[in-house]
């Protein structure tokens, strides 16, 4: 190729990147970051533009040592977080797909179990087997919080019919402590402390046997109020330097919520008429001679008896080896406690469980039977439901309801 032809084939190419880029050149460099616009002085002749400008393939800038390494790790940093929010983003919406499902899936269960519920509850009601409807309506009335489920199916006159005929007899007398001979404080096993497992077809519980009874107590704490918080149990036995314990009477605790403060009835403690001087209950209460005395009276009379220590709810179950008659079911299952007392002085505390899946609860009538099968002459009911605890050496053994431990007002304790 000639001289010639070369030198107008370069004005050519000049005049074209001329004319492209509106006399400006865009030099990339490939291993730089950004891009540089480089000016081309205007008026610049072809020929000295060509010198400039060769038709060659432009030859790469070697990187320097430096610029290679960052940007491949600012690459590598966008990359990474750019599958971290992808990654994030996939994570919430799956998280979010099965927290929905599981809560869709929680929601329909609970649905299912309360038609379950219900409509078991309501063939109890209103089914053919009055046995099973009076024992029904006898449980749930004897708790606090659950009076309002046999009101759902039956008038306040119906429930009162199903609850008279199915409960203890009410009596007015009082037991003489005649049958009772309590042993010397010399005997051999005087200081026998014993505990049973007991059970039956519904229930399972402790029997507390006591061979002194004058080691028994009442603890009660040590103002009474609505307002007021009552005390453990355990923090009972061990404020009192007490061996064991049970729980006492009743107190108030309306629709479950009480903070066993405020003690109902009658409360004796150590001589002191501390509640009920005119008020007419079923007590159970050692004289100074430690027998325990059954019966409906009032306080002032039971202080008038050389009633020591006593606690009132009932119903009595023996009095003066007497069976007091039950009727019907003899009230629901449920969690229980009483306390009685064999004709050689021996004091039975019992605790039953109850409202679990192993032991659903003991009857009235339950109660009585294992009182007189181990040998109580003077018996009595005490309160029961959550509130039914047995404790040994500062250790709870019997089981609780779902509720937990409850505060009380009042307990019967063990020296």
């Amino acid at each position: 190729m000639s001289t010639e032809q070369t030198n107008l084939d370069r004005e050519v190419a000049v005049n074209q990147v001329l004319q492209s880029l509106d006399d400006e050149i865009l030099l990339l460099d490939d291993n730089a970051d950004d891009f540089v616009l480089e000016t081309v002085p205007a008026g610049l002749s072809p020929e000295d533009l060509a010198g400039a400008v060769s038709l060659e393939p432009a030859q790469p800038r070697p990187a320097a040592a430096s610029e290679q390494p960052k940007k491949k790790g600012r690459v590598g940093r966008i990359i990474r977080r750019s599958l971290a929010s992808i990654g994030t983003l996939l994570l919430l919406t799956v998280t979010g797909r099965i927290i929905r499902r599981s809560l869709a899936s929680i929601g329909m269960l609970l649905l299912l179990t309360v038609a379950l519920v219900f409509g078991a509850v309501t063939v109890v009601c209103i089914g053919p087997s009055e046995a099973a409807r009076d024992l029904f309506v006898s449980t749930m009335m004897e708790t606090s919080a659950l009076k309002f489920i046999p009101r759902i199916y039956f008038s306040e006159e119906q429930v009162n019919q199903i609850l008279a005929a199915n409960t203890a007899r009410e009596i007015d007398d009082i037991s003489t402590g005649e049958k009772v001979v309590v042993p010397p404080p010399d005997q051999p096993d005087i200081q026998e402390l014993i505990i049973e497992n007991v059970s039956g077809p519904t229930f399972i519980g402790k029997m507390m046997i006591v061979r002194d009874p004058s080691r028994l107590f009442v603890a009660s704490i040590p103002t009474y109020s609505k307002d007021k918080l009552g005390e453990l149990l355990r923090k009972m036995v061990e404020r009192t330097g007490a061996t064991a314990g049970i729980n006492g009477g009743g107190f108030s605790d309306p629709g479950g919520y009480g903070k066993g403060g405020m003690p109902s009835g009658i409360v004796i403690e150590n001589g002191k008429l501390r509640l009920g001087e005119y008020t007419k209950a079923v007590i159970a209460g050692f004289t100074y001679e430690n027998k325990l005395i059954v019966g409906t009276m009032t306080g002032k009379q039971a202080i008038q008896l050389g009633v020591r220590d006593a606690l009132s709810y009932g119903p009595a179950f023996v009095i003066d080896g007497e069976i007091v008659p039950i009727t019907g079911t003899g009230g629901g299952l449920n969690p229980r406690t009483a306390i009685g007392q064999r004709a050689d002085g021996a004091v039975l505390l019992l605790v039953i469980d109850g409202r679990q899946p192993d032991s659903l609860g003991a009857s009235l009538r339950d109660v009585q039977d294992l009182m007189v099968q181990y040998g109580a002459v003077n018996a009595a009911n005490m309160d029961g439901g959550s509130s039914a605890t047995m404790i040994y050496n500062g250790e709870l053994i019997n089981h609780l309801s779902i509720i937990g431990e409850r505060y009380i007002p009042t307990g019967w304790m063990v020296r």
